[in-house]
């Protein structure tokens, strides 16, 4: 165990924080969030009523994670993607006191990262001498193998003791459903409740943003649902609550393979008035993988 307060060349820590109002959609920060995790930048999102705030993890990670790119260059691409998600980020209040260290041998390359009004990043970086440890010597190819035998023994063992007790099928069901995006052509839609008013489709699914773009256009039945006097007799109370809908918005219920809801959202379908076609791109974060769209009458 390492109890010198040397740091470790070929490491670097993130340190300060990131803050400012939330004028987007909170779950756009966490995918944010994760994809900086995947370039080996880890933050953690704080949301507090109407502000945010990011704050790095301070324990060292390696540089070598990183590859071939410039910790520096990661780190501002890292933070120019954040603030592209604002149309406005004068008004997000962006402040920024994010800073990173990277340890080289007798020596620590400390950088500050300023955020411009538009959103535009600069790093400023400094060089000094420190006193640095040496890494540990890396595990060599026939250690690894070593190392993988054992742990295939150890795992292999664990799988036929818990056979009797554990569902696999279901559980391997449950990651395939994980692992695999759904396609465009996929997706079952029901518009029956609509009655012919609004025809719906999938234009794209886009799985790394959680988003589904769908294409919104009016059925045989709008105008004369869209246009009824509210005050006159329509056919039905379904036809009655379809209009009302066709004014203001439908209910999205997205549904997995077995039927089980997964999340409820909605669309504004009042502008088909003037258009006779719209493209809505719907936020579909959920725990399961979805089957099935259906539409209702908000």
């Amino acid at each position: 165990m390492n109890t010198s307060s040397k740091p470790i060349a070929g490491t670097y820590v993130l340190s300060g924080i990131i803050q400012g109002k939330v004028i987007i959609e909170p779950d756009f920060l966490e995918i944010w969030t994760k994809e900086a995790e995947k370039k080996g930048l880890y933050f953690s999102l704080r949301i507090d009523a109407n502000d945010f705030s990011l704050l790095p993890t301070e324990t060292p990670k390696l540089v070598s994670k990183l590859g071939e790119t410039v910790l520096e260059d990661v780190v501002c691409e890292r933070v120019e993607s954040l603030m592209s998600l604002f149309d406005a980020p004068r008004e997000a209040q962006i402040f920024s006191t994010l800073r990173s260290e990277e340890f080289k041998f007798g020596k620590s390359q400390q950088t500050i990262y300023k955020i411009s009004g538009n959103g535009h990043v600069e790093a400023e970086s400094r060089v000094v001498e420190v006193k640095t440890e040496d890494p540990p010597p890396e595990l060599t190819t026939k250690g690894k193998i070593k190392l993988g035998i054992i742990t295939l023994g150890v795992l292999a063992l664990a799988f036929f003791a818990s056979i009797p007790f554990v569902d696999y099928k279901a559980m391997f069901e449950n990651a395939k459903d994980k692992v695999t995006t759904l396609k465009a052509d996929e997706l079952d839609i029901d518009t029956e409740k609509l009655n012919k008013a609004v025809t719906i489709s999938v234009k794209e699914v886009i799985p790394k943003d959680h988003l589904i773009v769908l294409i919104v256009k009016k059925g045989d039945r709008w105008n004369t649902l869209y246009s009824t006097d509210p005050q006159s007799k329509f056919k039905s109370w379904q036809d009655f609550n379809v209009a009302q809908a066709l004014h203001n918005r439908l209910r999205c219920e997205w549904y997995d393979k077995h039927g089980n809801l997964l999340l409820v959202n909605y669309i504004d379908v009042h502008e088909l008035d003037t258009k006779e076609t719209l493209e809505k791109k719907m936020f579909t974060k959920t725990k399961g993988k979805i089957s099935s769209l259906r539409l209702l009458p908000d």
